[in-house]
């Protein structure tokens, strides 16, 4: 196409355009100094479009979503809070005892070695140092070869599930609401093997979960009775409760979320009695829309969002969980041995546990160094989660005389008049009509605007090149 019939179809396209300015600038009966001015006016239109656009994407793409106060709490159903309860004594002394037998070792070997072996897996970021090695310990690590890798698998099989111990209901870890009873799992937690109940990601942190990748098995008893996996209340339900009991000897309690997981940063405390709370859960919900926005529009992920190497659910407490596991890969060059390894990183030895870590123990519980933030995990909120404020608390003194084991009882006597709400203000239309809103208040722009330049360009370009249309 020759220099002329290209200036010829530029000039027919900005006399003919529905574009405000662009007649101007192809109609050749206007002085040059006219058609610059136009010309001049048509870029700081587009500029001026084009940065409001910007504008309008980044609020769709960030700012989409707020969280807004709900008070028809008549209708309201909330779920009580969830307990994480640690034993202090993880090993089976059956088990214990069957191993060591298989494996030859001696009388004075066998208590070194579970007084190792127990104080290993109650090892945590707070009591790193207080693992009991000695000479004979490390003798029977060396000769039975177990590595690093080997300790989580070794602490597990040595480990009783005491959800699914045989005979009387009595004998089992067990959450009791009245007459029915709330799933409780064993759980892989950074304090070790745990149980956890009235929890949503429970089943995903299961340690038959993670070390073996089967769901853990629904005891028989249960079967016959009626089971819930998070009990919620309401105000025509008045007081709610739960026993989450079943423990022999000392324990440590986490509570937290039903939506969440344990911070082992943040226990409750250690007890030989159990504990009675009274609390009050106020939730975030989520509307439906909310549902269908990206995680950078909302600030928040879903649990089924999860972007964490080690684990396949997300919560904020598993995101800061890895945040600390890469911390203590960054400064002490492993990782400790009771998280979920799926990406093959080194497993401390545990005299790298007893020396690195205790000097790293604020930054790796608080992330924080000598009182200044030296770590940000970057973690987003739940979309959905709730708030548990303790209103009471007490030891309920001679429970283990009583009961024949000890553990948690959690109370919800008032609930919330308020709750949070995160919804949708910036929808996609909204996005669309802001932009054509825009396009047309600076350029006289629309759809069939638009449609026109793609008409011009292409099948009206390609009738004049061929010289079948004029």
């Amino acid at each position: 196409m020759s220099l002329n019939k290209a200036r010829s179809f530029l000039y027919d396209f900005l006399g003919q355009s529905g574009i405000h300015g662009f007649a101007y600038i192809g109609n050749s009966f206007l002085h040059v100094i006219e058609r610059i001015l136009w010309l001049a006016l048509i870029v700081a239109a587009l500029y001026f479009c084009a940065e409001l656009s910007l504008e309008s994407w980044n609020r769709y793409l960030h700012h989409s979503t707020v969280v807004s106060i709900e008070r028809d709490h008549y209708y309201w159903n909330t779920s009580l809070p969830a307990l994480t309860i640690c034993p202090m004594t993880r090993l089976s002394e059956e088990k214990f005892e069957a191993y060591t037998m298989k494996k030859g070792l001696k009388d004075d070997e066998k208590q070194e070695f579970f007084n190792f072996m127990e104080s290993l897996a109650n090892s945590t970021y707070i009591n790193f140092d207080q693992i009991k090695n000695t000479t004979k310990s490390d003798a029977v690590l060396k000769r039975l070869k177990i590595n690093p890798s080997d300790y989580l698998k070794l602490i597990y099989d040595l480990t009783e599930d005491l959800t699914r111990k045989e005979g009387n209901v009595e004998h089992k870890v067990r959450n009791v609401n009245n007459r029915e009873f709330i799933k409780t799992t064993q759980v892989l937690t950074e304090y070790g093997i745990c149980y956890s109940s009235n929890n949503y990601l429970a089943i995903n942190l299961s340690t038959s979960m993670l070390l073996q990748n089967k769901a853990p098995l629904v005891d028989s008893f249960y079967r016959k009775v009626k089971l819930h996996e998070v009990r919620y209340g309401n105000l025509f339900d008045g007081e709610v409760t739960y026993s989450f009991i079943g423990f022999k000897d000392a324990i440590t309690i986490f509570m937290h979320s039903p939506y969440e997981t344990m911070n082992v940063a943040r226990p409750i405390g250690y007890t030989k009695d159990a504990y009675e709370f009274e609390t009050l859960s106020i939730e975030i919900i989520t509307s439906k829309e909310i549902q269908e926005t990206f995680v950078s529009q909302r600030g928040c992920r879903f649990d089924w969002e999860s972007d964490l190497k080690h684990f396949s659910v997300y919560s904020k407490n598993l995101c800061m969980s890895e945040c600390r596991l890469e911390l203590a890969y960054k400064r002490c060059g492993c990782i400790p041995h009771f998280y979920p390894n799926k990406v093959g990183k080194t497993i401390c030895h545990y005299q790298k546990l007893m020396t690195c870590f205790p000097r790293y123990q604020e930054l790796f519980l608080e992330f924080q160094e000598e009182g200044v933030k030296a770590a940000n995990c970057d973690c987003l909120q739940n979309c959905i989660d709730s708030n548990i404020i303790v209103e009471k608390f007490q030891v309920l003194k001679g429970t283990k005389q009583l009961l024949g084991s000890i553990g948690g009882l959690v109370i919800m006597k008032k609930y919330p008049q308020i709750r949070f709400q995160r919804e949708v203000i910036f929808t996609l239309t909204d996005f669309f009509v802001s932009i054509g809103g825009t396009a047309g208040f600076f350029i006289g722009l629309s759809v069939l605007g638009v449609i026109e330049i793609i008409y011009f360009f292409s099948l009206r370009l390609f009738w004049f090149i061929f010289g079948n249309r004029n």
